[in-house]
């Protein structure tokens, strides 16, 4: 039963139950049931591409090294202190420039396939604009 309703989503069960008598082996099935839905437990987490994961957590980690930089200048903090977190913002910039380019790069193939495979579909004459259902017969036999 949990690997039918579990997953990654939350999940609303109803159970109804009839008053009447001639329904009451119905009416506790269904209530045995509901109980056992009841006991599982889902636990929903978040749909997140892994490069959109990487790019939220590298602009994080510039906001923590920029708030560093910009906390407190105490001449008591060594100047190599402050030259590494400046590498490190340097680094960690490069790192989300790279995978932000890498993502649009993705997503510009992606929507050219998409493109093509429409022009493809209009050319085989598969593809109505009208947006109501089409049938097409695929063996002219």
């Amino acid at each position: 039963l949990k690997e039918s309703l579990g997953g990654n989503s939350k999940t609303t069960m109803i159970a109804t139950v009839s008053p009447s008598n001639i329904h009451h082996a119905e009416s506790l099935s269904t209530l045995r049931y509901a109980q056992q839905a009841r006991s599982i437990v889902n636990v929903a987490r978040i749909n997140e591409d892994p490069n959109a994961q990487v790019i939220r957590e590298l602009r994080q980690e510039i906001e923590h090294l920029q708030s560093l930089l910009t906390q407190s200048f105490d001449p008591s903090n060594s100047l190599a202190e402050i030259k590494t977190l400046r590498e490190q913002l340097k680094e960690s910039e490069k790192l989300m420039d790279q995978a932000t380019r890498t993502w649009k790069d993705q997503q510009e193939k992606t929507e050219a396939r998409k493109l093509e495979e429409l022009e493809r579909l209009k050319r085989e004459a598969l593809y109505a604009d009208s947006g109501l259902p089409t049938l097409v017969n695929l063996n002219e036999d």
